[in-house]
């Protein structure tokens, strides 16, 4: 049983050790469908733990579809069992390596992050997390590229409503949201349509570090770079953001789509040219021929995407509190 490793002095249940270590071993493919398991008895006996927190744990896994029992045979893996593809499963181990080693470094042992993502994995709210969260931007590109980011950064999927639409809404229509949240750049419009009683979380956008921010760390000094929005200050404001994250060595040159010679200048001086997502559906008809362009890929950022989290779970778990305490009221009435 040396596969099996059972440290009492973890804040985590002995039975909750067992149970994810051999579900580990059947979903990893180290034990084999139709492998046979020791009796309870050898197990318990093996790691010196009671007889029935084994009974136990080999009725529930048998019960989730892991193991099969065979009267007078024994306890086998199930032929049934999902096994993890081996590839999916390198990657969750590195991502639990990169995260031990981070808790590491800040103080964490190995038995408390076990124990704190154990209980984090069994309540986080991943499947219908009954939060209802209203996301808005101002243009149909960009609001239908976020709520992706929003969807796969938080497992929620929000209800999308553009700016201007907002603007024609009662105040009554902000009352069925749990969580109202936009880019930075229209904070202060939306909060004061959503009113005191909601808070408008601001997330920030940053460009993407693989497919612009390296590409642009790689020219010169000096280097050109043109930037094409569907308006100036839509340009603008993608110049701000470069330069926030560290761009500070490109000198920028801006238009809006709406400004053909201003475009015309960007595509004869600039030596690398992204376009928005917004102009480059907003635009109508072909662009120069002076040179190739660049779609600007951006995406919400990382601890944009932190805070919603949280967010969600702490709406998440206070919904679910007040309904066991409404069900406590009952019961107990």
């Amino acid at each position: 049983m040396n596969a099996i490793q059972i440290n009492r002095s973890e804040p985590l249940s002995i039975h909750n050790q067992l149970m994810e270590q051999l579900k580990y071993h059947i979903e990893s493919g180290a034990w084999e469908p139709g492998d046979k398991l020791p009796t309870v008895r050898e197990m318990a006996q093996a790691l010196r733990i009671n007889y029935n927190t084994v009974r136990m744990a080999y009725q529930e896994l048998e019960r989730q579809g892991y193991l099969v029992s065979e009267q007078g045979r024994g306890t086998f893996v199930s032929t049934g069992t999902r096994r993890m593809p081996e590839d999916k499963q390198e990657t969750l181990l590195d991502l639990i390596d990169e995260a031990l080693i981070k808790a590491k470094s800040i103080g964490i042992t190995p038995g408390e992050f076990a124990s704190a993502a154990y209980t984090r994995a069994r309540i986080f709210p991943l499947e219908n997390p009954d939060v209802r969260l209203l996301f808005s931007e101002c243009n149909l590109a960009d609001i239908d590229h976020y709520a992706r980011n929003i969807e796969q950064g938080t497992g929620v999927v929000p209800d999308t409503v553009l700016v201007e639409d907002l603007r024609k809404m009662e105040w009554s229509f902000f009352k069925q949201y749990d969580l109202i949240a936009t880019t930075l750049f229209h904070v202060a419009e939306i909060q004061e349509l959503a009113g005191s009683h909601h808070t408008v979380l601001g997330l920030m956008v940053e460009p993407d570090y693989l497919e612009v921010l390296a590409e642009i760390a790689r020219l010169p000094n000096g280097a050109r770079v043109g930037l094409i929005c569907a308006e100036q200050k839509g340009a603008e404001a993608m110049e701000r953001v470069l330069i926030g994250v560290g761009a500070t060595y490109p000198k920028f040159i801006l238009a809006g789509v709406d400004q053909p010679d201003k475009v015309k200048r960007v595509f004869q001086e600039a030596d690398l040219i992204y376009v928005s997502r917004l102009a480059l559906r907003q635009h109508r008809g072909d662009w120069p021929k002076d040179k190739p362009f660049r779609p600007y890929v951006d995406d919400l950022d990382d601890g944009a995407l932190r805070l919603l989290r949280r967010q969600i779970a702490r709406v998440h778990f206070a919904k679910k509190s007040r309904g066991l305490e409404v069900e406590h009221y009952h019961s107990a009435g």
